[in-house]
């Protein structure tokens, strides 16, 4: 009985131990499974970081060639006004130029009529008295 009983209290022992031994692999199984599911949840965010950083990147690229078209115009719209006031100064200094010239002639006709009315008179009184 005393043997039975030492027996049955061995192979319950073994029947423990072998649980025991179980449960230690099951424990390492679920942890190892953890482990990769970890390094799996991290390497999809990655994954998404990276895509991200990229959508963001293509966004930037995008409004800086946006800007710089933008920009672009800008510049040719201003240098077709400055461009466009310069013709209109420069057609308004040749107006001026060309009525000053007027004026110039108009003022050298008068001198000439003058002089020659006052050569007509003089040569009238020289006519007269002769």
């Amino acid at each position: 009985e005393k043997r039975e009983l030492e027996e049955k209290a061995r192979l319950e022992q073994e029947r423990l131990q072998a649980l025991s031994e179980q449960e230690k692999a099951d424990l390492h199984a679920r942890k190892e499974q953890e482990k990769k599911e970890l390094e799996a949840k991290k390497e999809q965010e990655k994954r998404e970081l990276e895509e991200q950083a990229r959508r963001e990147q293509e966004r930037l690229q995008r409004e800086a060639e946006e800007e710089k078209t933008r920009l672009e115009a800008e510049a040719r719209a201003e240098k077709l006004k400055l461009t466009l006031e310069a013709e209109e100064e420069q057609r308004r200094l040749q107006e001026v130029a060309m009525t000053e010239r007027k004026h110039l002639e108009e003022k050298k006709n008068d001198e000439i009529l003058k002089e020659q009315i006052t050569m007509d008179e003089v040569l009238a009184k020289l006519l007269r008295w002769t």
